[in-house]
């Protein structure tokens, strides 16, 4: 391809107890997005009355002191409480990040980008708690589609706050300007899909279905595009980071399209809308959890085609 060659990158050194929190806060959000994509499809989200404060069989409770027997008395009730309680731990966890990074003299980028992502935190776990505290099926819709968009901050913390990040070269490209609006828009039409998932998994609309299958059109031309692109840059020995995005978005992309249809067969011929256990909520959770992986995986490719490369100048 018409590019100049990325150098290729030295392998994350141990230490940086910053990237490493940032890295926890993202793992940890994936069980989040599993038990949140579980409230949905078991209709769980008001399984416990209460937020902070949970009212429960022993009276009222501070949630982190809600009784084991309750949490484990239904699959409602666990899921819900589960998804409270890794919220918390993500929480926490996100607080760390940011104090590590101030503590550490971090640089202004993971500073800013920590801060964000814990902001992010917060205001999604508010919007949660209200959710519950109203009974607002409007509050649940924005829970679920802005929690993709806060884990996609939460990925960008990781990236950033890495040694590969801050010890990589910037390297002239021809396609440079070219591979970042296309990375940008791939960003753009994927949380569109997403929402759109949103609206239909709390709505059951039929125009949800309808604009979720036509964006997927989109969404597939714009990956499909990106992945073509990046996995197009190599380098002698081993492949450039750039090309390792250009594959795992390859590889979530097959799996979220693979899930995609196995959710609707689920929801459409198999079990109906209306889960009442694990063997008909697992696939629609999992697509759930797809959709939170590319997002976040096109934004690690959009972020780092602007770190990796910069336009050629005029001669």
């Amino acid at each position: 391809m018409n590019a100049a060659q990325v150098t290729a990158l030295p392998s994350t050194p141990t230490g940086a107890a910053t990237h490493l929190l940032a890295r926890l806060v993202v793992w940890a959000a994936l069980p989040l997005i599993l038990f949140g994509g579980s409230v949905t499809s078991l209709d769980a989200g008001m399984a416990i009355d209460g937020w902070l404060m949970v009212d429960s069989s022993q009276g009222e409770r501070l949630l982190w002191l809600y009784p084991i027997e309750d949490w484990f008395h239904n699959l409602g009730q666990f899921v819900e409480h589960s998804h409270r309680m890794t919220g918390s731990l993500v929480g926490l966890l996100a607080i760390g990040a940011v104090l590590a990074a101030n503590a550490q003299g971090a640089s202004s980028l993971a500073r800013w980008m920590t801060g964000l992502a814990l902001i992010a935190v917060c205001v999604q776990g508010a919007i949660g708690g209200f959710r519950v505290l109203e009974n607002s099926s409007e509050l649940a819709f924005m829970h679920g589609a802005l929690g993709h968009a806060v884990f996609a901050c939460l990925v960008a913390a990781a990236v950033v706050t890495s040694p590969r990040w801050s010890s990589a070269e910037r390297v002239a490209s021809d396609e440079a300007l070219e591979l970042k609006g296309l990375a940008t828009r791939t960003c753009v039409v994927v949380y569109l899909m997403i929402v759109s998932g949103a609206f239909l998994r709390h709505t059951n609309d039929p125009v949800g279905l309808a604009a979720h299958l036509m964006l997927l059109l989109g969404v597939l031309a714009s990956v499909v595009a990106l992945f073509r692109k990046l996995t197009g840059f190599t380098a002698e020995g081993d492949g450039t980071h750039l090309a390792t995005c250009g594959r795992r978005l390859r590889g979530i992309l097959l799996a979220q399209v693979a899930l995609g249809v196995l959710a609707m067969a689920a929801v459409y011929i198999w079990y109906g809308p209306s889960a009442t256990g694990v063997h008909d909520s697992i696939l629609p959770t999992l697509h759930v959890l797809g959709g939170a992986l590319l997002l976040g995986q096109c934004l690690s490719s959009r972020l780092w085609i602007g770190r990796l490369l910069r336009t050629k100048e005029s001669s």
